[in-house]
């Protein structure tokens, strides 16, 4: 995956979000973020994915999980 300095990324399980403040390398970025207070980290790009990418696949668990819990409702019903 293609990052540069100044993109958004969230750790693909989650966390904060979190923006690129340089490339180190093929395989590492250089991320700041902000909590309760100031951090920077290095991650490996295999670890993370672009901000809007996370936002589609919490939508797309979110449904699925919806439409599990519709279906074990009836399930419990018959």
């Amino acid at each position: 995956m293609k990052f540069k300095p100044g993109d958004l990324v969230i750790k693909s399980t989650g966390g904060n979000k979190m923006r690129i403040l340089s490339c180190i390398n093929n395989e590492s970025v250089e991320c700041g973020w902000f909590s309760e207070s100031y951090h920077e980290s290095v991650f490996d790009k295999v670890d993370l994915v672009p901000y809007e990418q996370y936002q589609g696949i919490l939508l797309r668990e979110k449904r699925g999980d919806l439409i599990g819990q519709i279906l074990n409702e009836e399930n419990k019903n018959i």
